[in-house]
């Protein structure tokens, strides 16, 4: 386990939901140079899965690759994550999660942290 290098910048934003070219592959980079991230490898090198800080603070851009998923590694990921962030005397620490992704809440919650009732986000975009 290690932090992330902005050489899997590329890689980390092909992945990305929220990907729009090489402007979002800048956003990786930075956030991957200046705020906490945590990459998870095999024995053998091989990248298993991140996740990332974004700028707000917020925990994020949690991914296991497909084949490795099932094996606790999302769940390890997150926990040495937040506990970068609680080592740097944050005082909590925070993810958003869409309400229909279930699977992560659930994940999340069997690390400890705790959902908030009758919170809500909406992502508004404007594009040009």
């Amino acid at each position: 386990m290690s932090s992330l290098t902005t050489d899997q910048a590329t890689q980390v934003n092909s992945r990305w939901k929220l990907r729009n070219g090489d402007v979002s592959e800048a956003y990786i980079k930075h956030l991957i140079t200046t705020l906490p991230s945590t990459c998870l490898y095999s024995r053998e090198g091989a990248l298993l899965g991140y996740a990332l800080t974004y700028h707000y603070g917020c925990l994020g851009v949690l991914y296991v690759l497909e084949e490795h998923r099932g094996n606790g590694y999302g769940k390890v990921a997150m926990s040495q994550l937040a506990l970068k962030h609680l080592q740097k005397k944050n005082k909590e620490v925070f993810v958003m999660i869409q309400r229909v992704n279930t699977a992560s809440i659930k994940m999340h919650e069997a690390i400890g942290f705790e959902v908030i009732p009758d919170t809500s986000f909406d992502w508004i975009l404007c594009d040009d």
